[in-house]
C-alpha cells in the first residue's frame, strides 16, 4: 500500500517582477521560501521515511520539493507530467511503476486538486482548496484499474509549520 503526499507549490513571484516573463521561470518569493521551509519541519515530524519525489519541472516546484526532501536527502525526478502539460494517467503509471511506498509530488494549480481527486475516487470532480504550499496525505487502497484511496490529512502550509510544536 503506498502513501502518496501532494504538495502544491510555495508562494511565487508574478510575471513581470523580478525579471520574469514566463511562467516556467516563477521562483519562489521570500515569504514562499520561509513558509516553504517552516512547512518542511513539520512535514517531517509526520513524515521522515520519504522515499520518493516526483516535481514538476518548473522553477517555484522544483524549489519546493528540494525545501521539502532535504531534511531526508530524498532524490527529486522531475516529471513533465506534474507541469504545465499535466497528464494524469502518466502520474499514475509513475506512481505505479515506483517501487517506493512513501512519495511526495509537487505540482501546480488547477492540476493539483485534479490529482487530489482522481487518485482518491478515480473521478476528478472534487473540490478542494489547495492554496500554496498546502499539503495533503493520501493512503493508496489501490492503483489499478481504478485508483482508490483514503485521505489521511489535508494540512495549509501554516498548520503544517505548527506540526513541530506538537
Amino acid at each position: 500500500m503506498k502513501t502518496i503526499y501532494i504538495a502544491r507549490h510555495g508562494e511565487a513571484v508574478p510575471i513581470g517582477q523580478g525579471g520574469v516573463y514566463h511562467d516556467f521561470d516563477r521562483f519562489l518569493t521570500e515569504t514562499g521560501s520561509a513558509a516553504v521551509s517552516a512547512q518542511a519541519k513539520g512535514f517531517h515530524q509526520l513524515e521522515n521515511r520519504l522515499q520518493a519525489c516526483f516535481s514538476s519541472p518548473l522553477l517555484r516546484t522544483q524549489q519546493t520539493a528540494e525545501i521539502l526532501c532535504k531534511p531526508t536527502n530524498t532524490q527529486i525526478q522531475s516529471l513533465d507530467a506534474l507541469g504545465a502539460s499535466p497528464d494524469f494517467d502518466k502520474v499514475l503509471s509513475t506512481i505505479f511503476a515506483s517501487e517506493a511506498e512513501r512519495i511526495l509530488l509537487v505540482t501546480h494549480q488547477p492540476f493539483v486538486e485534479h490529482l487530489l481527486s482522481g487518485l482518491l475516487t478515480a473521478d476528478h470532480n472534487l473540490s478542494s482548496q489547495f492554496d500554496t504550499g498546502t499539503m495533503a496525505c493520501l493512503q493508496m487502497h489501490q492503483l489499478s484499474p481504478d485508483p482508490y484511496g483514503e485521505l489521511i490529512w489535508f494540512l495549509p502550509a501554516a498548520v503544517m509549520a505548527q506540526v513541530q510544536s506538537f
